[in-house]
């Protein structure tokens, strides 16, 4: 037969029971709750990294891209310069070759005597050796008057030159292919520019 004590301890027992239990499900309920809670924390912090790190590699690539384009463009613009410069380099060889070739006897014959003319007594004038003579017969005959105050000498320059002075004045033209040519650079550089 079971007393009442042992049936009160029975009840102890299963109050017992059920209270451990009960606190046993409430701490795991605690447990749950808080690694539920750490869970949805970390899981933020992870997606708050992954849309940083996200924007950071679009704010990296962007930066990439618009240094791609910047020194493409500088490429591109040093290219045109340099080429530009190469165009304007062999129009110049070429300017000077033509200019060379149009130097002629009869062109300098043509030239001198409107520049003696101008420029008056007391010039000196030089020309290539083998020119002298030719021209020296011409500017006489042109010139009569003033002839004589003009000296005229042989020098060792090249056939296309020659060279006008006033030695008491204090000045010197060379006349000779690259001065003519860079002479006339700035007046064709715009046009050059224009078709470039």
């Amino acid at each position: 037969m079971t007393t009442m004590a042992d049936k009160d301890l029975n009840q102890l027992i299963t109050a017992l029971k059920t209270e451990a239990i009960e606190a046993a499900e409430n701490e795991a309920a605690k447990i749950l709750a808080k690694a539920h809670e750490q869970a949805q924390a970390l899981e933020a912090a992870a997606q708050q990294r992954k849309q940083q790190l996200l924007k950071d590699a679009e704010a990296a690539a962007e930066s990439r891209l618009q240094a791609g384009e910047t020194a493409l463009r500088q490429a591109a613009r040093d290219l045109k310069v340099g080429l530009q410069q190469e165009l304007f380099d062999l129009l110049q060889t070429v300017l000077e070759k033509e200019v060379r070739k149009s130097l002629t006897p009869d062109l300098i014959r043509a030239v001198i005597v409107p520049i003696l003319e101008n420029v008056g007594k007391d010039a000196e004038i030089q020309l290539p050796d083998e020119q002298l003579t030719d021209l020296l017969a011409h500017l006489r005959h042109q010139l009569k008057e003033e002839a004589s105050s003009i000296k005229v000498k042989a020098g060792k320059l090249e056939e296309a030159h020659f060279q006008i002075r006033k030695t008491e004045e204090g000045w010197r033209y060379d006349i000779t292919p690259e001065a003519i040519t860079e002479a006339l650079r700035p007046l064709l550089a715009k046009k050059w520019e224009q078709i470039l």
